[in-house]
């Protein structure tokens, strides 16, 4: 938009670099690997988990929070990946308030539910921080191609289609974003 009589304080950069730090830092900032550890613990493991039952995406909620619990953050993350190849990001957007969280069954008889977002932070970030051996292994090229357009958190509806079995079957997902990085 450019600058004129009409909007003279309406242009990029408006704000000093620490103010853009300061508005758009986490809200919740990541758990701690004895936080991980201890709000793990507090995890019922329940055989039909109603958060996983309220999950879109239908992660596995108790079986990566049983890993993270046991110090296998890799496999919380696999886990989580699994169900949901956009489970990195989710874990940053997602309203785990009002889908997974409310749902826990601890709600019933305390205040606090498990704090199931911030679980699946700490999995999902953890791998990108200590990649190590890929996840999942691809087969030989088919020559079938899955295009996703858009990497925010509403393309993942089409991102079903590119689901780990999909790539394991040899298929080549291209996923299209606008920004340079993936959910921003």
């Amino acid at each position: 938009m450019p600058v004129d009589a009409l909007t003279p304080r309406v242009h990029a950069s408006r704000l000093p670099p620490a103010q853009y730090a300061r508005n758009f830092c986490d809200a919740h900032p990541p758990l701690s690997l004895a936080q991980a550890k201890i709000e793990s613990d507090r995890c019922y493991y329940c055989f039909d988990a109603p958060c996983q039952t309220a999950c879109p995406t239908g992660i596995d909620v108790p079986s990566f929070i049983r890993r993270i619990a046991d110090d296998n953050p890799r496999g919380a993350a696999r886990t989580i990946l699994e169900s949901n190849p956009l489970g990195g990001m989710c874990a940053w957007v997602c309203p785990t308030e009002v889908l997974c969280e409310q749902a826990c069954v601890r709600n019933t008889h305390e205040d606090k539910p498990v704090e199931i977002g911030l679980l699946q932070r700490y999995a999902t970030d953890h791998l990108m921080a200590h990649p190590g051996a890929p996840l999942f292994s691809r087969a030989p090229a088919t020559g079938r191609r899955v295009a996703v357009v858009g990497a925010d958190g509403i393309s993942h509806n089409e991102m079903e289609d590119a689901k780990p079995e999909h790539i394991a079957a040899g298929c080549n997902v291209l996923l299209h974003a606008m920004l340079e990085r993936a959910g921003t």
